[in-house]
């Protein structure tokens, strides 16, 4: 800083990365990856928390996830079928019957292979149990 002689590299990193998760975010929410883009402009918000940017978008998204609920909780259309389900007594076996079935299925893909498959996200990769995303205490030290 000019005025009191502070390093500003570390301030300058956060607010790139709150900048680069900005971007991923509007990125997302143009292909209509709400709860995506929600999650990276939370996360852009705790590197730089006055990113007007990020704020306003998140509220936006907000706005609209909160339309979509409410119009697939009143049996209107979304245009989106895998945007949440609406349980009632009548389906909440079903949907737990079939849940079930899907945890079931993904276990013994795992038994045999040692993998989990992610073939629906974008991302196709497999966490396996040497990977950093499996074992959140590799850093704890245990």
């Amino acid at each position: 800083c000019p005025n009191c002689g502070s390093d500003l590299r570390i301030y300058r990193r956060f607010v790139g990365i709150s900048n680069y998760l900005y971007n991923q975010a509007l990125a997302k929410a143009k292909v209509r990856d709400l709860t995506g883009a929600a999650g990276d402009l939370r996360l852009s918000l705790q590197y730089n928390k006055v990113n007007t940017n990020a704020r306003n978008l998140l509220g936006l998204i907000y706005y609209e996830m909160g339309d979509l609920m409410i119009d697939r909780m009143s049996g209107k259309e979304t245009g989106y079928d895998d945007f949440g389900i609406y349980l009632t007594k009548d389906n909440i076996a079903e949907e737990l019957s079939r849940r079930k079935s899907e945890t079931d299925k993904i276990r013994e893909y795992y038994e045999q292979t040692g993998t989990i498959p992610l073939s629906e996200y974008e991302d196709e990769n497999n966490i396996t149990q040497e990977s950093i995303y499996w074992n959140t205490n590799a850093n704890s030290g245990d």
